[in-house]
């Protein structure tokens, strides 16, 4: 008795790709977030009178009780 060949099955598709898309995207996001811990004290910058950029990244701040904080002190 001869049986029939059963339907070959449908191969799978990869999800390779997919994870390469997922730690593409990760990458691209972790490298554009701004990775700085949030400021030691809440503050209300002023309004600038000019559009120039500020020279230096360095800032003292000062909070309205007179606490001071610069960098991570």
């Amino acid at each position: 008795m001869r049986l029939p060949m059963p339907a070959p099955r449908p191969a799978r598709e990869s999800v390779v790709p997919m994870i390469n898309v997922v730690f593409l995207l990760l990458i691209f996001f972790l490298i554009g977030a701004r990775l700085a811990p949030p400021d030691p004290i809440e503050i209300d910058p002023p309004e600038a009178a000019s559009d120039r950029p500020p020279e230096a990244e360095a800032a003292l701040l000062v909070a309205a009780d007179g606490m001071l904080a610069y960098g991570d002190e």
